[in-house]
């Protein structure tokens, strides 16, 4: 797909003048990009500010599905901001089902930087499963 965000969604750019904040800048170099240029980065911005939740979920689930500790911040952002997405913005609920399956059996091959990590991390993803599972 080469048309950019902005093109998808209509959206007009804010002018210059009207970019007084970082994230007023990082919503305009958003918009111009394509959706196979959206980084970890946009993919966790957009989920904790609510903006193009549906685009940002399959995001964050293509990331997660190569990394499960994908996070801009730190180890399990992406899988805790995907968390806290009302299970209504998920358009595919098969396939967020199937990226927890796949975390849960993998857990075992994931290097953990301390055992405190790897209990914060798996209290989460049961969490996230029996959400998703009610």
């Amino acid at each position: 797909m080469n048309k950019t965000i902005q093109e998808l969604y209509g959206l007009n750019q804010r002018k210059e003048s009207e970019q007084d904040y970082a994230l007023d800048y990082w919503y305009n170099q958003l918009i111009t990009k394509t959706v196979d240029k959206i980084d970890i980065e946009d993919a966790s911005i957009m989920l904790s500010q609510r903006l193009f939740v549906e685009l940002a979920i399959e995001k964050a689930i293509e990331f997660l599905l190569v990394d499960p500790l994908a996070g801009e911040k730190y180890d399990g952002q992406l899988l805790e901001l995907l968390y806290f997405i009302d299970l209504n913005e998920f358009n595919d609920l098969p396939r967020l089902k199937n990226l927890l399956h796949r975390i849960n059996s993998n857990l075992m091959n994931i290097e953990w930087f301390d055992e405190e990590d790897k209990k914060e991390y798996c209290k989460l993803l049961d969490e996230f499963t029996k959400k998703v599972h009610k």
